[in-house]
């Protein structure tokens, strides 16, 4: 009986210590998991905080640029309005300049016409020139665009045949060359602005008579080009080149009046107080010459303008 007793304990032993070391083991995992349920609640806890200090973080971001943005349109529109008040007293001034400078060549413009006998006095007057000066007007750039579909491949190289001609200065070669261009396409997209370069063409050649018609063409096809100052100062240079003093003032009033603040302004301005000189109106060409220095200080012209005042003994 003791023999099987001790036999059955010897058997029992080995399974003991087996279910002991699994105990251990089951523990064991129960202590790590445990372990890992609190890394894992501290790693979402540092989530929560890093994500709210990034939430706090793009707020302050977009706080700071919202006021920068607004600070910025606050300063453009104080800008805005100083600029806006400084351009309305310059064009009362300019107004006010023009309201003067009408009655002065409205006066100039009747005496011309009284030296022509076929000048109406009743057709003179001043409306449409009071109407367009008394608004400050910035010109705008005459933009041209070539439409190589609608211009055929010979017009166009034709024209630019004539126009390298130009250019170079070749005046006969380009003149004929014009010529020839508008007698082939009497209708095309470039004819009008042909007869200015032959009117330059002319002018140069000192053709003063033809250059005359020329201009007067070009003026006549082209109402609304930037060009139409410079037709008018040269045409009355040709016309004082005939020594026809009143087409000649006629038509650097006429210069003058198509844009006051061009480049060419001052020198329209000089020679028409020349020509009333020539015409014999000495009181007018001094006032006149006297305002090439007042409105143009800085001018080129202003030295020959204060010399030609000393030899007409201008007061």
């Amino acid at each position: 009986m003791v023999r099987i007793i001790i036999i059955t304990f010897l058997c029992l032993l080995p399974i003991c210590s087996q279910a002991e070391t699994l105990n251990q083991t089951l523990t064991d995992i129960g202590q790590r998991l445990k372990t890992l349920v609190v890394d894992i609640q501290r790693l979402s806890s540092e989530a929560d905080r890093l994500s709210a200090e990034a939430k706090k973080a793009r707020e302050e971001k977009n706080e700071t640029l919202t006021q920068s943005s607004l600070d910025r349109i606050q300063t453009i529109e104080t800008e805005l309005q100083s600029m806006t008040a400084k351009v309305e007293r310059l064009e009362f001034q300019v107004n006010k300049l023009t309201t003067d400078s009408i009655k002065r060549f409205d006066d100039i413009e009747f005496r011309i016409c009284e030296l022509e006998e076929t000048c109406d006095i009743s057709q003179l007057g001043s409306a449409k020139l009071s109407e367009d000066e008394l608004k400050v007007v910035i010109p705008k750039m005459d933009v041209i665009t070539e439409n190589t579909n609608e211009l055929a491949v010979a017009e166009e190289s034709d024209y630019d045949a004539a126009k390298a001609a130009f250019d170079n200065e070749e005046f006969g070669v380009a003149l004929k060359k014009f010529e020839s261009f508008m007698e082939a396409y009497p209708e095309g997209d470039l004819t009008n602005q042909s007869y200015y370069y032959v009117a330059k063409a002319l002018y140069s050649l000192e053709k003063w008579s033809n250059a005359v018609d020329a201009y007067a063409m070009f003026i006549k096809l082209n109402s609304e080009s930037l060009l139409l100052g410079e037709s008018y100062l040269e045409m009355g240079k040709s016309f004082a080149a005939l020594e026809q003093w009143t087409d000649a003032a006629r038509s650097y009033l006429s210069a003058f009046q198509f844009d006051r603040e061009a480049a060419l302004a001052p020198n329209a301005l000089f020679h028409l107080g020349m020509s009333l000189s020539k015409i014999g109106q000495k009181q007018e060409a001094c006032q006149t010459i006297n305002e090439v220095i007042v409105r143009y200080p800085e001018a080129p012209i202003v030295s020959t303008a204060l010399k030609e005042m000393q030899i007409m003994e201008c007061q």
